[in-house]
């Protein structure tokens, strides 16, 4: 890198740790989960190719001329001093090997790489991590990480970091994302590991969008949940989870609430709750969800759910959905006039006390997928059974119920769909003078078939009692 190229860069890396690190030397990053490491950073021999470092003194040095910038004994006043000489365009920042304490907020108030040398294990609160940012503070409700901006927060990514609660206070964020001051877009997080925090791990409020987790891992063991997606006065959307791990331990609380934030999705990983009876994904409000092959994991605990969905647009396909006293709760509980619509899901129920609830109120159409109507045990309709409305719910069978006898009642005998899967009616013998359906003659004399879609119905008329079967599929 020539002078020229130089001066177009400013970098500012931090490195706090063990007083025996080189900044010039290369390193990898013990990687995720037991994974194999990636190496975020490559400094080679070039360390002056970032301006700023910051030693175990909190000295801050400038890398090309070696004299000292500024210094200073608390972490969190050297981090915002050095924070505050990264141009408007960005800049990146390194920590090194060791824990942390932090006491007061750290901020990110422009395009930042926040970078250090490892997570840990996701699920595992008590490991120690390559690089740990420990919550120390005594003031409540106030984040460790805060991204905010006057007027506009992107371009920001954090990756290989630990944050870990070991203080006193009270509803302390692990991240706390800001689109209420100014718009958040533009943030990816990459193996960050968030645990034991009294409010939440993650904590996103009003316009926040374009927004990306790889694998975040999350421990919520004394707060108000895990992940929190919040419109507040703004539009959140388009918040994306990579093979997220995310265990809810507090009793009631939620390890992801997903409030408004329409287009958003999970692609692998688990929601889960501990053995303290959290709950799982929350969706409220939204239009657009997915989640493709998550691991939604109860723990046998009563009164929880594995997801509750209130929203316009849901898709949960692959995946299990196992161990909780309900495994997933369409519209609101226990009953409400908001409609749940528009959903599709198609996962492996498995030891639930009970697979699936449809609750009494507003619309809730939707489609059970074969793999789901295959694996569940357990389905309360209480749409049909309080409302009297069959029309909403269709069941796709992987092995279709097949045939089944109809007694018909006095002519004109009605006979309405309340299978929730297709039927074919049959007609046979007697003497039949009409059936119809929808208030037009489909049939004047046996032998007739009829399809009917769940909630659909028709009426036979007759004056000898016909033979009808139904065939489900």
């Amino acid at each position: 890198m020539d002078k020229q190229d130089l001066g177009l860069v400013f970098i500012v890396v931090l490195v706090l740790g063990y007083t025996g690190y080189a900044i010039a030397q290369p390193f990898q990053s013990p990687g995720v989960g037991g994974g194999g490491g990636t190496s975020p950073i490559e400094l080679g021999a070039r360390p002056c190719d970032f301006h700023f470092s910051i030693d175990s003194l909190y000295h801050a040095t400038n890398c090309l001329t070696g004299n000292k910038a500024r210094s200073g004994p608390i972490f969190a006043t050297i981090f915002a001093d050095t924070i505050s000489q990264c141009p408007a365009t960005g800049c990146k920042l390194t920590f090194g090997r060791g824990p942390f304490s932090i006491t007061t907020t750290l901020t990110l108030d422009r395009p930042v790489t926040l970078q250090g040398m490892g997570a840990g294990l996701l699920w595992n609160a008590g490991e120690d991590a390559p690089t740990e940012l420990k919550w120390a503070g005594s003031s409540n409700n106030i984040p460790l990480l805060q991204i905010t901006d006057t007027t506009l927060s992107e371009g920001i990514t954090v990756k290989d970091l630990k944050l870990f609660y070991s203080g006193s206070t009270t509803g302390t964020d692990g991240i706390y994302i800001d689109g209420v001051t100014s718009v958040a877009r533009r943030i990816d997080f990459y193996n960050v590991n968030i645990q034991s925090f009294t409010g939440y791990c993650v904590n996103a409020i009003g316009t926040t969008f374009d927004i990306h987790y790889f694998s975040l891992g999350c421990m919520s063991s004394a707060g108000l949940g895990g992940v929190l997606v919040n419109p507040g006065a703004g539009t959140p959307s388009q918040h994306f989870f990579y093979g997220p791990i995310i265990i809810e331990n507090v009793a009631g609380a939620w390890a992801m609430n997903i409030t408004s934030a329409s287009q958003s999705a999970i692609f692998g990983g688990t929601v889960a709750n501990g053995l303290a009876g959290g709950n799982g994904l929350f969706l409220k409000g939204l239009n657009g969800f997915t989640a493709y092959n998550v691991n939604f994991e109860g723990a046998n605990a009563a009164s929880t759910t594995g997801i509750l969905y209130d929203g316009t647009g849901m898709t949960v396909q692959g995946g299990t959905i196992n161990d909780w006293a309900t495994g997933i709760n369409i519209g609101p509980s226990p009953s409400g006039a908001a409609s749940a619509t528009n959903w599709y899901v198609d996962s492996n129920f498995n030891s639930n006390t009970a697979d699936v609830l449809i609750t009494a109120g507003g619309s809730r159409n939707g489609i059970l997928g074969p793999i789901s109507d295959n694996t569940l045990s357990t389905i309360t309709n209480n749409r049909a059974t309080t409302d009297g409305v069959y029309s909403e719910l269709l069941r796709i069978p992987l092995i279709p119920p097949g045939v089944a006898s109809i007694t018909p009642g006095a002519s004109p005998y009605t006979h309405t769909n309340q299978d929730f899967y297709k039927e074919t009616i049959y007609i046979s013998g007697g003497t039949v003078s009409g059936v119809t359906k929808s208030g037009s003659t489909v049939c004047s004399a046996t032998n007739c078939a009829v399809f009917l879609a769940p909630g659909q119905s028709l009426i036979v008329t007759y004056s000898v009692l016909p033979t009808m079967i139904k065939d489900r599929y």
